[in-house]
C-alpha cells in the first residue's frame, strides 16, 4: 500500500518540513522534546537531484548519492535551528545529533579508519558521531572535541541527561522493574564540570547462539564489552564490512587507510583460545592489535566482566521453546492470510 499523497517526495524533506511546522505551531514557553528520525543515511541509497548535483564530480553512483543524502540531513538539521532561533527558542534548547550504527560499507558510506560496519562490533559498527548543542551547552565549551582517553558515551545516556535536565530521575519508577536503567546523565561531562565520563563501562550487543539438540539452551553468548580503554569482543565478530579488509575491491568505501589489521584479529572466533579478542581503543582505536593471547590474565578479567554484565542482559540465558507451529495454525485457521505462502500449506507440517 502507498499513501498517494506523498508519492514522488523524499521522505527526507517531508520529515524535515513536519519537525519545522511542529516547532512554528507549538507555544514557545512551553517545554517540547521532539525526535527526527530520518531515513537518511539508511537504505535505499536514493537523493533528490539539488542534492546529486553538488557532487556532480564523483563519478561513482553510489558515493555520489550517498554524499547527497548527508546533505539532506544537514539541511534539516539547520531547517530545524533556524526554526528553534526563529521562535526564541533556541537559548533554552539541548539538541542531540547521532546516529544509531556505522553504515554498512557494502551498500555505501564509510566508517574509515574505524574497522568493520553495521551488524558488527567493531568500533566502526558502533563508535558513531554524536554533538550537542543549543543555548543550554555553555559558549565555552561549543566546538570541544571529548577524547576517547577521556571516557565513552552510550546511547542509552541521552536518555538519563534529558530526563535530569527536565528535573527527572532517570531511575526506573516501577519497583519491580527487572534492571536498572542503562542509562547515566552524562551533563557534567558534556559541559565541563568533570574532567572524564561518569560512564566507565558499557555493554554492546550480546547474542545467543543454540545449537541444535541441546534441548532450547543456549550454548553461548557473543557480543562485546568496554571497561575503561579496554575492549573485549567475544565469540565470532560477525559483519559483512570484514571483506573490506580481506581481498575486497580497493577502497571498499570504507578506507583501510590506517593499515591492514593483524589477519589473526579477524574473526574472533569462539573456537579457539582465548575465546575472542581484546583492544585497548585508546592506544588502537582501529583494532589492529589483538591483546588477548599476550595479556592472558586481562583477557581473563575482561571476560568476567563481560559474563557478570550478560547475567543482567540475558536473565536467564535459555531460549524459549518455538511457538511456530501454534502461530502458523492460528494464521491458517483465521483465513484472513495471503496464501499460498509456503509449498505445504498443511500447519501441522510447518
Amino acid at each position: 500500500m502507498t499513501a498517494p499523497e506523498v508519492v514522488g517526495q523524499y521522505t527526507g524533506t517531508r520529515f524535515a518540513d513536519a519537525a519545522v511546522d511542529y516547532i512554528n505551531a507549538h507555544p514557545a514557553a512551553t517545554p517540547l522534546f521532539m525526535y527526527v528520525a530520518l531515513h537518511n543515511t539508511h537504505a535505499p541509497i536514493e537523493a533528490e537531484p539539488a542534492d546529486l548535483a553538488l557532487y556532480a564530480n564523483i563519478t561513482w553512483k553510489p558515493k555520489q548519492t550517498y554524499y547527497a543524502m548527508m546533505s539532506a540531513v544537514d539541511r534539516t538539521v539547520a531547517r530545524v535551528v533556524a526554526a528553534l532561533r526563529a521562535r526564541g527558542m533556541w537559548d533554552n534548547t539541548l539538541l542531540v545529533w547521532t546516529a544509531d550504527n556505522g553504515t554498512p560499507v557494502t551498500v555505501a558510506g564509510s566508517n574509515g579508519p574505524f574497522r568493520g560496519g553495521k551488524g558488527s562490533n567493531w568500533e566502526g559498527g558502533v563508535h558513531v558521531p554524536s554533538l550537542f548543542a543549543g543555548g543550554l551547552v555553555p559558549a565555552a565549551r561549543r566546538g570541544v572535541v571529548l577524547p576517547r582517553s577521556a571516557g565513552a558515551l552510550h546511547i542509552a545516556d541521552v536518555h538519563a541527561t534529558f530526563l535530569a535536565r527536565a528535573g527527572l530521575s532517570p531511575a526506573d519508577p516501577n519497583p519491580r522493574a527487572p534492571t536498572p536503567v542503562d542509562g547515566i546523565d552524562v551533563w557534567p561531562w558534556i559541559v565541563g564540570d568533570v574532567p572524564t565520563s561518569p560512564r566507565t563501562a558499557a555493554g554492546l550487543p550480546l547474542d545467543h547462539l543454540r545449537i541444535e539438540g541441546t534441548a532450547g539452551q543456549n550454548a553461548s553468548t557473543t557480543g562485546a564489552f568496554i571497561k575503561g580503554d579496554l575492549k573485549v569482543i567475544v565469540g565470532n565478530a560477525r559483519g559483512e564490512e570484514q571483506a573490506s579488509w580481506f581481498g575486497g575491491p580497493p577502497d571498499y568505501f570504507s578506507p583501510n587507510a590506517s593499515g591492514k589489521p593483524n589477519i589473526t584479529a579477524a574473526a574472533c572466533s569462539g573456537a579457539r583460545a582465548p575465546f575472542g579478542c581484546l583492544f585497548n581503543l585508546t592506544a588502537d582505536p582501529n583494532e589492529h592489535d589483538d591483546l588477548a593471547a599476550a595479556r592472558p590474565a586481562l583477557m581473563a578479567e575482561m571476560l568476567r566482566a563481560f559474563h557478570a554484565f550478560n547475567a543482567t542482559y540475558h536473565p536467564p540465558p535459555i531460549v524459549p521453546p518455538s511457538e511456530e507451529a501454534a502461530a502458523c495454525a492460528v494464521a491458517v485457521a483465521s483465513g484472513n492470510v495471503a496464501a499460498p505462502w509456503r509449498a505445504a500449506p498443511l500447519p501441522q507440517d510447518m
